[in-house]
């Protein structure tokens, strides 16, 4: 399932980002926003969502359903978004995503350090 989460993990991955100030940095929004998504369980808003789906590749309707889902407080709300997120193929985006890091991180485990010039 996609997750605030998940994808903040899937864009420092992706763009080998080491903060949450650089996520916010990335993302155009206050460093706080970022602390909040992490440590206070709250959903991208609309406008972030449809960002982070742009710099994942992925298909912005199923972000937002994820999203909607995430946010719902009622549970007869939130299966209906999960049920959208379903229909809208969210398990393949999120396998995609996932996938993608996964290479990214093959990629940048293969690379060795620059050797040390000055002792």
């Amino acid at each position: 399932m996609i997750t605030t989460h998940f994808l903040i993990s899937a864009l420092k991955t992706r763009y080998c980002l080491t903060s949450d100030y650089s996520v916010s940095q990335l993302l155009e929004v206050t460093k706080n926003s970022a602390y909040g998504w992490k440590n206070h369980n709250i959903a991208l808003g609309d406008p972030t969502a449809r960002k982070v789906a742009d710099l994942l590749d992925a298909d912005v309707s199923v972000i937002y359903a994820a999203m909607q889902a995430e946010r719902s407080n009622d549970p007869i709300s939130k299966a209906i978004w999960l049920g959208i997120y379903a229909k809208l193929g969210g398990q393949q985006v999120y396998e995609n995503i996932k996938k993608s890091c996964t290479e990214k991180k093959a990629i940048t485990a293969k690379v060795s350090p620059l050797p040390r010039l000055i002792p």
